[in-house]
């Protein structure tokens, strides 16, 4: 009897022994399954693309548009909004430019990632004329910005890059935010002067004399792990644009989320008349080029000399 029970008891300890040991494979292998979860949720929601469009019945289905006539049609914001695993806030704030007032706000809790449309309603002959700007923020961080125009009865539509060009001019270069992994930079203008502060451009413009002290690039810098790298280039074109010369490179190392501003100095009366453009890579990959111009001063004075 007592050598049945210690059979049995043998036996009895064997099965528990495989199945704890079934237990401890099954553990490791959620916990590799959780981990590699936990990676694949490392990368921040980010905005992949931007584009304008409207309803109207003589158009194409999310035709790109920057202009608007004063009619009833609605105005789309749609984004491609990707790295969401957690419910994350988009918010957006629609600002009518020549007062700088608020007409329209936004905020919606997305869940998944994917496409998402913005609508700003209208009636017809009740909107005010001239630019509109949006802010586009993602867990209330700033992370771009889109720029449309309502105007009068058009007999023709100029294209879409003939008004982003109009846009430059005014609000210095305007682009799709560029995105490397996490981090994504946008808004890029040169100007002559940038706030003490915030670093954010204050004399925006695209044309210099060769006296110019000094040439900023701004840009906005969002959601950048450490050791991010964001790198300018500066190149003189020559007066037709022919040419490839580089004059100052520059390089930073940074991280989170903020204004940047980068600058290029020359000597007094230095700067030769010509084209030249402003290269930014993130992290090593290229993803804007920044025109700007020296022109000859008016009353003939130094014209500078070649880099």
């Amino acid at each position: 009897m007592n050598d049945r029970l210690r059979f049995f008891g043998v036996d009895s300890d064997a099965r528990l022994h495989a199945r704890a040991r079934g237990c401890a494979r099954m553990l490791l292998l959620l916990t590799i399954l959780f981990l590699a979860g936990v990676a694949g949720c490392g990368k921040g929601p980010s905005i992949k693309s931007i584009k304008l469009t409207g309803e109207g019945a003589n158009r194409t289905p999310d035709e790109a548009r920057l202009l608007f006539v004063n009619d009833a049609e609605p105005v789309i914001l749609v984004l491609d909004v990707g790295n969401i695993y957690a419910p994350v806030s988009l918010e957006t704030t629609w600002k009518y430019m020549p007062r700088q007032s608020i007409v329209f706000e936004s905020e919606d809790e997305l869940k998944e990632s994917g496409t998402h449309r913005i609508r700003l309603n209208r009636k017809a002959g009740e909107s005010e004329l001239g630019d509109y700007r949006i802010d586009i923020s993602l867990n209330g961080v700033p992370v771009s910005v889109a720029y449309f125009t309502i105007t009068g009865e058009l007999s023709v539509q100029p294209s879409y890059e003939e008004i982003r060009k109009l846009y430059e001019d005014k609000y210095g270069k305007i682009t799709q935010p560029a995105i490397t992994e996490d981090a994504t930079l946008s808004d890029f203008a040169i100007a002559a002067s940038v706030y003490g502060l915030t670093q954010a451009p204050k004399e925006i413009t695209s044309e210099f004399e060769p006296d110019a002290p000094v040439i900023y690039l701004t840009m906005f810098l969002s959601s950048a792990p450490e050791g991010t790298k964001v790198r300018v280039d500066w190149y003189y074109l020559g007066k037709l644009g022919k040419e490839e010369r580089l004059i100052i490179p520059a390089e930073l190392e940074t991280s989170g989320t903020r204004q940047l501003a980068f600058n290029m100095k020359p000597g007094v009366g230095d700067l030769p008349v010509g084209m030249y453009e402003a290269r930014v890579s993130l992290n090593g990959e290229e993803v804007e080029r920044v025109p700007f111009s020296v022109m000859a001063p008016p009353n003939g004075g130094n014209a500078g000399s070649e880099p």
